[in-house]
């Protein structure tokens, strides 16, 4: 019994702890510069509820580089109503 409560442990210590698969994808802060849609290629919501510590749109690039923008600015909202009209509302997975 004692060997088996062992293995249980070691399982659990080995095993990721929910959520933090997705802490390295998530952006740690935003930034509010705005960002040129020609650079744009899609976009993803991220949410607090789902584990980040910020919310965020977070925009993908041509480069493949990942852009962290406040989701409330208008700017941001504007973006991605032009890439929802652009892709039919197609968005990536993060």
């Amino acid at each position: 019994m004692a060997l088996l409560g062992l293995a249980v442990l070691a399982l659990c210590a080995l095993l990721p702890a929910r959520g933090s698969s997705n802490a390295l994808d998530c952006c740690l802060r935003t930034s509010a510069m705005p960002i040129p849609a020609r650079i744009v290629l899609r976009y993803e919501e991220q949410l607090a509820l789902e584990g980040c510590p910020v919310e965020a749109t977070v925009f993908l690039t041509v480069r493949s580089r990942r852009l962290c923008a406040p989701p409330h600015l208008h700017w941001v909202r504007h973006l991605r109503e032009k890439l929802d009209r652009r892709h039919g509302g197609k968005r990536w997975s993060v």
